[in-house]
């Protein structure tokens, strides 16, 4: 699997070089995905938005969209899940 991740005014994208097609990971429009990285079998990434723990499951895209999987849900300045 040759593929990026590309962030990009907030939003996440996957680039499947060996395929030439670009899929949007996320959709955000406040919070900032940090820490973003793949699983260690290349299905997944993960990162953290608002200080919450998400992931996307690549094999789950259609219509090249993604739905992200928030793990967390007490994030705060004090509690910096995944950072």
């Amino acid at each position: 699997n040759n593929a990026i991740i590309i962030n990009h005014k907030k939003d996440l994208w996957l680039y499947k070089a060996s395929e030439g097609i670009i899929i949007q990971l996320t959709d955000s429009k406040d919070d900032e995905e940090l820490e973003v990285d793949f699983s260690p079998d290349g299905n997944r990434i993960s990162f953290v938005k608002g200080m919450d723990l998400y992931v996307v499951d690549l094999f789950n895209c259609q219509n090249n969209r993604c739905v992200e999987r928030r793990l967390t849900l007490d994030g705060s300045e004090t509690i910096l899940n995944g950072y």
